[in-house]
């Protein structure tokens, strides 16, 4: 029986089963994070925003669907040097974790930000609105695993 975080809990009759599921959902979320960012870089160099780099459209009948060789051989060594780096499944979770509810911690500030400047509404209302999507409360739940030495970042809707 292979011990992945996760599946010990799994009997041998459905392993198999999760197992695959699994894979087929990493390969989904891969697929999703490698075209997202081909189409960031598409933009960002159609807009100048971004250094000249080889395109190769890989489609004559489909616009957009592209390669860009140079951010694939990026995204790989990421890849790399993340497994590397954590070592372990549980480790890579946590830090998964900590980096969604850092992005929607951030994007929780931006909106405080564009509701306090660019709506020109209260700031006391934008601060219910950053209090009210919970993520002041997934940050200060952060804050304890942190100093209490606690190695599991779980996040409650």
């Amino acid at each position: 029986m292979f011990h992945l975080s996760g599946f010990p809990m799994l009997s041998d009759i459905i392993f198999w089963q999760v197992f695959v599921i699994a894979t087929l959902a990493m390969v989904v979320g891969s697929q999703a994070i490698i075209l997202t960012t081909f189409s960031i870089i598409s933009q960002c160099r159609a807009l100048n925003c971004f250094p000249r780099v080889e395109i190769v459209h890989t489609s004559n009948n489909i616009q957009g669907q592209i390669y860009i060789p140079e951010v694939n051989w990026v995204l790989m060594l990421l890849c790399l040097v993340v497994v590397v780096g954590f070592r372990d499944t549980a480790t890579i979770g946590n830090a998964y974790g900590l980096a969604v509810i850092t992005v929607m911690f951030v994007t929780a500030l931006l909106m405080f930000l564009i509701i306090s400047t660019v709506w020109k509404r209260d700031v006391f209302l934008a601060f219910l609105f950053v209090a009210y999507k919970k993520e002041g409360k997934s940050v200060t739940t952060i804050g304890i695993s942190v100093t209490t030495n606690s190695h599991r970042f779980t996040y409650m809707h």
